[in-house]
């Protein structure tokens, strides 16, 4: 192999690898809060919506996703900033003293955005290609 080719050769393999690096993070689903279209709630901040999960404001209901979601993953990380067992155990602590119930849990995004669109007092979380007409975001996760 002469040194031309051999240039060439290590040129197209880092075109390469930055196309597909690239498109990796193209792929990047981003999270946001969805509540209401008929809710009177604007935007929220990350420290209002943090509450409201944390159960320290009754401003909304919370909604969840698995925790095995990647959008469940994002969110909690970013918002909540809580591992998930963290967060199990303190929701579980406010059940079991009576000062609160854990969210409601939905295995889709698509279960939780029909919820979400039929109740105007509650707050849920999907991935920004979820959202359809009758909901309204209040949030993108930074």
């Amino acid at each position: 192999m002469n040194l031309l080719t051999l240039r060439i050769s290590r040129s197209l393999k880092a075109l390469l690898a930055l196309v597909v690096f690239g498109l990796c993070g193209a792929s990047y689903a981003e999270v946001v809060l969805i509540v209401s279209s008929k809710s009177s709630v604007g935007a929220l901040s990350k420290d209002e919506v943090k509450k409201i999960y944390l159960l320290k404001s009754k401003k909304l209901t919370p909604l969840v996703l698995k925790s095995s979601m990647a959008a469940h993953a994002e969110f909690r990380d970013k918002v909540i900033s809580k591992t998930e067992s963290q967060l199990t155990s303190y929701w579980s602590r406010l059940v079991f003293s009576g000062r609160g119930e854990a969210p409601k849990e939905f295995s889709d995004e698509d279960s939780m955005v029909k919820h979400v669109k039929s109740n105007s007092e509650t707050i849920g979380y999907v991935t920004r290609k979820s959202v359809t007409s009758g909901v309204k975001v209040v949030l993108t996760v930074p």
